[in-house]
C-alpha cells in the first residue's frame, strides 16, 4: 500500500528551522511530500535560512529517484512543489 503524501505548509510565520528540518526528515523516511509555501513563507525563508525557497526545493527533489519532478504552480501566489519518493 503506498504511504499517504505528508502535507507541510508554511505560513509565514517564525519556524522556517523546524520546517527545514522535518522536510529533510520525511525525505530520510522516504515519504512522499506535498510542500506549500505561501509568499511570506518564502520571504521569512530567506531571513531565517538565508537561502532562497525555490533553490531549496529543487535541491530536496535531487534528492531522490524522482529528481526530474517539476516545481509546480498552480496559482501565481500560491506555489507548490511535489516531492515523491519511492513507490509514490
Amino acid at each position: 500500500m503506498k504511504p499517504y503524501p505528508v502535507v507541510v505548509a508554511l505560513s509565514g510565520a517564525s519556524g522556517a528551522l523546524l520546517a527545514e528540518r522535518t522536510i529533510e526528515r520525511l525525505l530520510e523516511l522516504e515519504r512522499p511530500i506535498e510542500l506549500i509555501a505561501t509568499p511570506a513563507a518564502r520571504i521569512v525563508w530567506r531571513q531565517e535560512i538565508q537561502r532562497h525557497w525555490p533553490d531549496d526545493v529543487k535541491a530536496w527533489q535531487a534528492l531522490g529517484p524522482s529528481s526530474s519532478i517539476p516545481l509546480a504552480i498552480r496559482r501565481r501566489r500560491s506555489p507548490v512543489a511535489r516531492i515523491r519518493s519511492p513507490g509514490w
